[in-house]
């Protein structure tokens, strides 16, 4: 391997539940029918739990489907539910990241699996057909406290019942909340449309559900608000109905309204097939939603494992300081204009360098010069960045000398990239992309990457790398909470599965 893949590559070792958009497509209302009778639902954690399921369907989200099945204890005060994730939903078992656990005792989350303990909580369905699903579940969750118990001898159970889609070229759109206005009911209106949220849920329950604000309207983007009854209290945002689908979106009267940007706060990486964890990137954010910290950890979860690295931001008008050695002086408007570090920033010993960026009318990256601090003039790589349909799809590293890496991006343009990661190869954009303005990002995920040297006389040195990007996972927002790289290695490694989560405000 090359140096310049030793750079491109720096953070493969560094680098590090789907709420679908409730398209429903089937409705579960059990009635006492399965294998469970009409317990649907039971499992063990030193006492039995144990309850009828009240409603399941299925969702899909950029090619991903999803299984969600809720119910409500015996006494009806407590809440259950379990969602299962895959491109295909057949017989099998399906663990942690891909399988979401919650329970809420009296409205309180008692229990849930971590979506980033791989393999830890697994399902198993046993039978699913037109008519229902039957399956087991087990594994480690956490209590209210942060302690790991485990769940054992879990089992699920019911019918399926379609349910009409929306007329052609109209889409659902379905509007909860967790909780009301000090116990009274909350009134929504889009496009002049008035529904009332009269029924109050720990999670998105599946579309339609009685006692939520729910719509039939043709595709198109509107203006929802809320009114608190009897008062003055309100809150409003935007929403997109897509024909055929059913939108859900969760109304929240403590939250600033039109919540809609998220930036990246952690990215967890773990080996492909066995889930061992590798290692994450961590983000602090202050009161103003700006990175103050960030800490590798290596071998860790979010909140464990070795301390690496760890950077301390501070901010002015015309520059980002990451440490005391090293800084991004900005242009006006903020955007990055130099970089003053190291060529690992990293490592302190490295070569200390200068690199300045230039980006093209339409607000893209489109040069990076890199230069030794002692020689500032003189640059030893230039990194040309090549745009096409708000996509990076070619990035070329010209190498003092005249060897060059060119790496070329494909896309999913059906998928957006909202708020995702960077493929820039500069590593001190990779690293520190939540807390820089480094000009526009890509608008699609990408497929496929692949990075082909070559040497001084332009021939191709030995075979291209490539590797593919895979079982995207979105949340609620429409924001990647997972996805999966195979091949030979990429800017975020190969074999390896990341996981994001996010600061939104």
């Amino acid at each position: 391997m090359n140096q310049i893949q030793r750079i491109g590559l720096l953070l493969a070792v560094v680098a590090g539940v789907v709420v679908s958009s409730c398209k429903k497509e089937k409705s579960l209302e059990n009635g006492g029918s399965g294998p469970l009778g009409p317990e649907a639902w039971e499992f063990k954690e030193g006492a039995t739990f144990k309850g009828p399921i009240d409603t399941a369907y299925y969702s899909s989200l950029g090619g991903v489907t999803s299984l969600v099945l809720e119910g409500v204890s015996t006494d009806q005060k407590d809440d259950f539910y379990l969602e299962i994730i895959g491109a295909n939903l057949t017989a099998g078992t399906y663990s942690t990241p891909t399988v979401v656990f919650e329970y809420y005792s009296n409205g309180t989350l008692l229990y849930n699996n971590d979506p980033v303990a791989i393999n830890k909580f697994s399902v198993t369905i046993t039978k699913i057909d037109a008519s229902g699903v039957s399956g087991t579940f087990s594994g480690e969750v956490k209590d209210t406290s942060g302690n790991v118990k485990t769940i054992t001898d879990g089992k699920f159970s019911g019918k399926f019942n379609t349910v009409p889609p929306p007329p052609s070229g109209s889409g659902q759109l379905m509007l909860w909340a967790q909780q009301g206005c000090s116990g009274t009911p909350m009134v929504v209106i889009v496009n002049g449309q008035k529904d009332t949220i009269t029924t109050f849920q720990p999670s998105a329950p599946s579309c339609g559900t009685a006692g939520t604000a729910f719509y039939t309207l043709p595709a198109g983007d509107y203006t929802w608000k809320a009114v608190c009854a009897g008062t003055t209290d309100t809150v409003s945002g935007n929403v997109s109905v897509t024909a055929g689908s059913c939108t859900a979106k969760e109304i929240n009267m403590n939250a600033a309204p039109g919540i809609t940007t998220c930036k990246l706060s952690n990215l967890a990486s773990y080996e492909l097939g066995n889930g061992a964890r590798i290692s994450a990137i961590t983000s602090f954010f202050n009161a103003q939603n700006q990175v103050t910290k960030t800490q590798l950890l290596d071998s860790s979860s979010q909140t464990t494992g070795t301390l690496e690295n760890e950077f301390n931001f501070t901010y002015t008008a015309s520059r980002i300081n990451v440490d005391a050695k090293q800084y991004f002086d900005l242009e006006p408007g903020g955007r990055i204009n130099q970089f003053h570090g190291f060529a690992d920033p990293t490592v302190d010993t490295s070569l200390a360098v200068i690199i300045t960026y230039t980006y093209d009318a339409n607000g893209y990256l489109s040069k990076a010069s890199l230069a030794l601090d002692v020689f500032p003039t003189q640059p030893v790589f230039v990194y040309t960045y090549t745009w096409a349909g708000g996509n990076l799809t070619k990035v070329t590293i010209d190498i003092i000398g005249g060897e060059k890496s060119v790496i070329d991006y494909q896309y999913d343009l059906t998928k957006a990239a909202k708020g995702f990661l960077s493929f820039h190869t500069n590593p001190e954009i990779l690293l520190f992309q939540n807390a820089i303005n480094f000009g526009k990002n890509s608008a699609n995920v990408p497929t496929k990457s692949t990075w082909t040297d070559y040497d001084d006389k332009g021939a191709v040195i030995g075979a291209p790398v490539v590797s593919n990007f895979t079982n995207y996972v979105y949340d609620i927002n429409g924001y990647v909470k997972s996805f999966d790289i195979t091949g030979d290695g990429s800017v975020y490694g190969s074999e390896i599965r990341h996981v994001l989560s996010y600061k939104c405000f």
